[in-house]
Order: structure tokens, then sequence, then C-alpha cells
């Protein structure tokens, strides 16, 4: 999970997945788009499946979002 940063801000926010120890990456998907800012990501797969993903958000608050990899199957084919 980063911020790219192309834009000279810190959105949008992506996550990305290696399924083979980092060797090669998959397609990008935006997890936040809104002109805020979102910064020092933190993740963690449950033992359940669960991701769990903690952020700043416009510098004033702590933001948590939950997923499993279903809905990001489902966020990656909807961008293709």
């Amino acid at each position: 999970v980063y911020t790219d940063t192309e834009s000279g801000s810190r959105y949008p926010m992506v996550i990305v997945q290696s399924h083979d120890d980092g060797e090669t990456w998959g397609d990008l998907i935006t997890l936040a788009t809104d002109h805020g800012e979102f910064s020092y990501p933190s993740i963690i797969q449950a033992s359940d499946g669960t991701v769990h993903l903690l952020y700043t958000y416009r510098r004033y608050s702590i933001m948590h979002t939950a997923f499993n990899e279903d809905w990001l199957e489902h966020r990656r084919a909807r961008a293709n």
C-alpha cells in the first residue's frame, strides 16, 4: 500500500499484490481517491483472511478499513 505521489500530493492511495514473494507485481488497485492526504499506511492480514489497513487521513485522523482478497479481486476486475 502506498500513495502515488506523481501529483505532488499524498493521493491516491493504491495497493498492489505479489503472489511470488515480490518477484512480480500485479495491477494497481485504487483504495482512496479524494484530494485529501493519505499517509503512513500500515497493513496486516488476520488469520481469517481479513485485511486491515490503517492510515493517517488529512493529518487529523486515523482511518481503518477492512476487506478480503475477494474484494480486491472484484476491484481488479472492474479496473481492467
